[in-house]
């Protein structure tokens, strides 16, 4: 008997891809670069994040590798982190819900399941963007892999969302 379930959040209940090509353009726009570098962006993004959920590199590592990739720069970690931010503020504001994910949330616990969001996106960010998305709900319980030392797709990060969803 099915008693839980686990959504992922990016592009499952927030369109990321969106999102993150909005923000690309905007983040060029305010470094003076050309725009149209999705995809140029998203491959970086992959390469990184694939590392980092193969355990090579931290979550922030992650993410001042694909600055510095991205910018062509020789940074420090903090330097590659600043100028990340840069990024980041511009997909804060670009954050929007699917239009079927709050319908199925609300499904999902008005029929009696436990409801998880298993994120490979850090605490902080992953709960930002349940607010400002409508998606906090009391009952769904965020449990961001950072905070559980195994990222996804690495079984022991499910295992462990079960077992935090009883």
């Amino acid at each position: 008997m099915i008693r839980a379930l686990l959504f992922d959040l990016d592009d499952t209940l927030l369109d990321h891809t969106r999102a993150a090509r909005d923000a690309v353009d905007q983040w060029c726009r305010e470094l003076g670069l050309p725009e149209g570098q999705h995809a140029r962006f998203a491959a970086i993004e992959r390469k990184w994040f694939s590392a980092y959920e193969r355990g090579e590199v931290s979550h922030h590592g992650q993410r001042a590798a694909r600055c510095r990739e991205f910018l062509g720069r020789n940074m420090s970690d903090a330097e590659a982190l600043s100028a990340y931010d840069g990024y980041l503020s511009a997909y804060r504001e670009q954050w929007r819900a699917f239009s079927d994910a709050l319908p199925t949330l609300t499904w999902a616990l008005e029929s009696g399941f436990q409801v998880g969001v298993l994120t490979n996106g850090e605490r902080e960010m992953q709960q930002a963007k349940l607010e400002a998305t409508g998606l906090a709900l009391a009952d769904v319980l965020l449990i961001p892999t950072v905070d559980l030392g195994c990222p996804k797709p690495q079984r022991a990060a499910y295992l462990a969302a079960c077992d935090q969803l009883g």
